[in-house]
Order: C-alpha cells, then structure tokens, then sequence
C-alpha cells in the first residue's frame, strides 16, 4: 500500500512542476486567487486517483489469469504423475517372475499323480499340490505394491506442493489487492474532504437579495444580474486553453461553478476572462460574455441549471 501511496503523490508532485509555470504564465496570473492552485491540485490528485484504480483493476485481472495458469499446470502435474504411475504399474506387470522364486512341484504330486487318469479309483489330484500351484511369490507381489504406493505417495506430495504454492501467491496478491483497494478509498474520501472543505470555503457571506428563478434580474453586490442555462462545454473547453484551470461541476442549488467559483458572462473590457467578481450567489469568475455587455459594462449574468 505503501508503495502505491508513494507513487501516486510522486506522481501529483510531477503534475503540479509541469503545470505551475504554463499557469503563471496566463493573463490571469497576476489576479488570480490562491484557491486557483487548490483547484489545479485537486485535479492532478484525481489523476493519481484514477491512475491507481486503472493499476488496481490490471492487478486484478493478472490475479485472476495467474488463477487460471495455476489450475492449468497443476491438473497437468496430477495427469503427468497418474500417467507415470500407470506406466510403472504396467511394467511390472510384464517383468518375469525370477527362478529362484517359483515354487517347485512337490513330490506327491509325481508319486499320485496317475491316480487322476485311474478310472477304478478316481482319487483327485493331493490338495498340497493345488495349494502350491495357485501360490504367487510374496517377493514380487510385494515389489509391485511398494512401487504403486510409492508412486502415489509421489503424487499425492507433489499435488499437496502444488497447492501449498498456489494458496501463499493467491493470498499474496489477494492482501495486495486489498491494500491497493484500501488506498483507493482513502484518496476518494480525502477528495471528498477537500471538496467539502473548498465548498464551504467559498460560503456566500452576501446579505442582500440574492438571484433565483423567480427574481430573474436583480442588483448584486457588483451590479445587475441575471441568469442563463446554456450547455458550457464550450466555455470550459476555452478556458482550459487558455490556461485556466478548474473542474465544472454543479451546486447543490442549481448554480454552475468552474473550480471554487460560481460561471458568469460578463464585458470583458470591465472583467476579462479569469477575472474573480462579487455576486449575490458567491464569487463568481468571468468564464463568457454576451450582447448584453454592450449596453451594461457592469452586469453579470450568472450561469446556472434553472
């Protein structure tokens, strides 16, 4: 976890050298406000953030392939030593029984043995001789058991190796994917923090009547505003290209922002792009403009989703 943690503020170190001099360049530089650099921060933060999720996600799908080759070789392990020990088995099976182990015909056996053919007495073959004519040697059959049970002592210890391997690397990675998840929702609530706190960081101290969808016009504390809902991809698009940097997202009361500040169109000769403004709802940047700049150098109108 350690490790991931390291790279990712490494990582947003990085990012914050590369951007800073390219956003000191900007016309906005000299007005612009501290919360600026928060906000450029955030976003490379989100970066390191997505980074690690994107390094997460691999590392899991490589746990699970390393599963899937695991089981693969093993299952070949196990079909490798059962062929092994069918082999082994068949190869005793046709070894020869050594002379010296077979047993003799007893002499009985040769004194009785026309007593089978005489048809008067029809005496049957002695029992001794059919119990030794049955009998197998004990030293081959024995040699043969020791053999498979060697054999599958073989395979059972290499299939319990086997497993014992495959358990430590599955629990391995299963702890690195835990800490790697772990360090990914510690980012995501940091983030959330700190977007809260950039929330209530910029709290709208303004007393007087504020602009809403009922009142559509009224006199802010920098002069007339009124309200627009446009889509804003475009504006943002422009801002960024010009080296303005923040995140659009929306407020909980309608109110479109771009990083800690509220959008608003404004004449550009009186506030131009980048400029921060007072208005009924919060500090508001200048992000658009619009026609009604030519007749009103001081009017804001204030983007939101009414």
């Amino acid at each position: 976890m350690h490790r991931y943690f390291t790279k990712a503020i490494v990582t947003v170190m990085a990012a914050l050298l590369f951007a800073f001099p390219a956003y000191a360049k900007t016309e906005r530089a000299a007005a612009a406000c501290p919360f600026d650099i928060v906000s450029a921060t955030i976003q490379n933060v989100t970066f390191g953030i997505r980074k690690a999720e994107a390094e997460a996600k691999a590392k899991a799908e490589e746990k699970k392939a390393a599963e899937k080759e695991e089981a693969r070789k093993k299952a070949e392990a196990e079909e490798a030593a059962k062929k092994a020990a069918e082999e082994a088995a068949k190869a005793l099976e046709n070894q020869p029984v050594p002379v010296a182990a077979q047993a003799a015909v007893p002499e009985t056996y040769t004194q009785t043995s026309a007593q089978v053919y005489n048809e008067q007495e029809q005496e049957a073959v002695p029992v001794q001789y059919q119990q030794e004519e049955t009998q197998v040697p004990e030293t081959t059959v024995s040699y043969a058991e020791e053999q498979e049970t060697e054999a599958t002592q073989q395979v059972e210890q290499a299939a319990e190796a086997q497993e014992q391997e495959t358990s430590a690397e599955v629990k391995a990675e299963e702890q690195e994917v835990n800490e790697q998840a772990a360090a990914v929702q510690t980012a995501e609530e940091t983030k959330t923090e700190e977007t809260q706190a950039r929330s209530s960081s910029k709290d709208n101290t303004y007393e007087g009547e504020k602009l809403n969808a009922v009142n559509g016009m009224i006199e802010g504390p920098s002069g007339t505003e009124t309200y627009y809902n446009l889509n804003m991809s475009g504006v943002v698009s422009n801002m960024q290209d010009m080296g303005i940097q923040g995140e659009y997202w929306v407020r909980d009361d309608g109110v479109k922002m771009y990083g800690d500040y509220v959008m608003a169109a404004a004449n550009l000769d009186t506030h131009p792009y980048g400029t921060i403004v007072d208005s009924s709802l919060g500090e508001a940047i200048v992000v658009d403009t619009g026609d009604f700049a030519a007749y009103d150098e001081d009017q804001l109108d204030i983007a939101v989703d009414w």
